[in-house]
C-alpha cells in the first residue's frame, strides 16, 4: 500500500512538472545581468506572442482564436512545448538585440502635473523604486549597452546582435528587442526598465516593466504599455 501511494505521488509530481516553465539560470553573480537575463527569457516565452515556438506557433495561434478556446489546455500545451525546446539549440528561434534605443520619456515635472492615466501609473511605478524619480527617468532614457548578446544565456531561444542579422540568416526569427538601462532600488530586489519589441512593420510594442526578485529569480511584476502596433 505504501509503495502504491509513493508511486502515485511520484507520478502526480512528474505530471505537475509538465505544467511549469523550466527556469533558465544564467549562473552569474552580476545582479543586473541576472535580472536582464530573467526578464528577457520571460518576455520571449510569455509576452512575445509565442514566436519562439517556431513551427508550432501558428497552430497554437489558430487554437487560441477558436471559439470557445480551451485556454487551460492550450496553456499546458505551450508549457509542454517550452519544456521540449528548453536546451535544444537545434529548435531555437532568433531574437535580435538592438542597442539603438531612443526612448523619449518626459521630465518628472511633466508626469507629476499631467492628470492622464498613463502619467499617474508611470509615477506610481517609479515611486516604488526610489524617491529620486528624475534619476529613474534619466536611466530609462539611456540605452543598455553594458551587456552584449554574448553575455545573455537564454534556454529556449538564441539572442544575437542585430549586426549579425546581415552575416547569417535564420529561418525562425522572433523579432528585435531594445532595452533601457536597469534601475534597481537600494535593497536590489526591485527594479524598473523599459523595452521595445519589433516583430514586423505593424507588429511591436514598448512597455515599462516593474520587476521583482523572489527566491533568487527576477520576474515581471507589473507592466505599463507605452505603445503597441
Amino acid at each position: 500500500m505504501r509503495v502504491f501511494l509513493f508511486l502515485m505521488f511520484l507520478l502526480l509530481g512528474l505530471a505537475s512538472c509538465v505544467h511549469e516553465y523550466k527556469y533558465c539560470n544564467c549562473g552569474t553573480t552580476d545582479e543586473k545581468l541576472r535580472a536582464y537575463n530573467d526578464v528577457i527569457n520571460e518576455l520571449v516565452e510569455r509576452r512575445f506572442y509565442n514566436f519562439y515556438l517556431g513551427k508550432d506557433e501558428e497552430r497554437v495561434f489558430k487554437a487560441y482564436v477558436e471559439k470557445p478556446a480551451d485556454t487551460a489546455r492550450l496553456q499546458a500545451e505551450i508549457i509542454g512545448l517550452q519544456n521540449e525546446i528548453y536546451g535544444d539549440t537545434s529548435r531555437f528561434c532568433t531574437l535580435y538585440l538592438d542597442t539603438i534605443l531612443r526612448p523619449g520619456f518626459e521630465n518628472l515635472k511633466y508626469y507629476e502635473t499631467d492628470t492622464g492615466e498613463y502619467s499617474t501609473q508611470f509615477t506610481n511605478i517609479i515611486s516604488l523604486i526610489s524617491n529620486n524619480k528624475q534619476a529613474i527617468i534619466d536611466s530609462l532614457n539611456e540605452r543598455q549597452t553594458k551587456y552584449s548578446s554574448a553575455n545573455f544565456s537564454l534556454c529556449s531561444s538564441r539572442i544575437v546582435s542585430i549586426g549579425d542579422a546581415y552575416k547569417k540568416s535564420s529561418n525562425c526569427i522572433i523579432g528585435k528587442i531594445s532595452l533601457s538601462k536597469l534601475f534597481l532600488n537600494e535593497e536590489r530586489n526591485k527594479g524598473v526598465l523599459y523595452y521595445e519589441f519589433q516583430c514586423g512593420r505593424l507588429c511591436g510594442k514598448g512597455e515599462l516593466l516593474l520587476i521583482e526578485k523572489s527566491n533568487g529569480r527576477w520576474h515581471i511584476y507589473k507592466s505599463l504599455r507605452s505603445w503597441i502596433s
